[in-house]
């Protein structure tokens, strides 16, 4: 693995995270001013695209005119960084592949696979499971061991794109087996709980396309990982994988 590359393809990826919910506080402070003002869009929907851009802009008022030139530096940063992720995802073949999971684009795909880095870290799919955050904490008392909510230790990332993808695949892939298992939980124990322990069951998938370095040559790999995908029945494979 290119740790160079995948270290910088990494931080493109917090960048995003980072400029957009920086984006979206600044959009929640102008609609705060114009609460205050009294203003209302005329439009209605739309007041951060052009021709909404220009009525705020308009408006001559120097707090919102702070708020749109700093929403301008973090949407030119966003872009940016969106743009080089869109490049980084054509460099990896695991990324690819990765994409043919419904649920999956190529930047969740390429979030999922910097935070993994090198696989050899882990002897087995528990670490990872650990290193995401998805297992439950284990209390003991005597000889008997008590299971609770997950430990959230470990990757925030990892954790937070893997339940961002479930949420996306269980709309669009009701019959896989992972939305089965986030539907049986669900009944049980709330949509929340149901979305981590299907996070658990994506990564389990998910793991064999990142252990590729060293472990066996990419083309087997590759039909490797689609039969790993179609017997999951979590398929929605782009075309170069058909």
């Amino acid at each position: 693995m290119e740790c160079a590359g995948l270290d910088l393809h990494k931080s493109f990826c917090q960048t995003k995270i980072c400029t957009k919910e920086g984006e979206l506080i600044k959009e929640g402070r102008i609609k705060t001013e114009l609460r205050r003002r009294n203003l209302k869009y005329p439009d209605g929907a739309g007041i951060f695209m052009g021709k909404g851009k220009k009525w705020l802009c308009n408006l001559k008022n120097p707090v919102i005119d702070s708020y749109l030139a700093i929403y301008e530096t973090v949407d030119r940063e966003l872009k940016n960084a969106e743009r080089e992720i869109e490049k980084a995802g054509k460099q990896y073949e695991e990324v690819k592949l990765m994409t043919g999971i419904k649920g999956i684009g190529v930047y969740s795909a390429l979030i999922i696979y910097s935070e993994i880095e090198d696989c050899s870290r882990f002897s087995n799919e528990e670490k990872v499971f650990s290193y995401a955050g998805l297992v439950p904490r284990v209390h003991q008392s005597g000889n008997t061991s008590y299971y609770g909510r997950i430990t959230k230790e470990g990757s925030t990332y990892l954790r937070w794109i893997l339940v961002e993808a479930v949420r996306v695949h269980v709309r669009w892939c009701p019959d896989s087996k992972i939305t089965k298992h986030y539907n049986k939980i669900k009944k049980k124990k709330g949509a929340n709980v149901a979305a981590t322990a299907a996070a658990r069951k994506l990564l389990q998938v998910i793991y064999p396309l990142a252990e590729k370095q060293g472990r066996v040559p990419d083309r087997r790999l590759g039909v490797q990982t689609l039969e790993t995908i179609h017997a999951a029945g979590i398929a929605g494979l782009p075309r170069e994988f058909d």
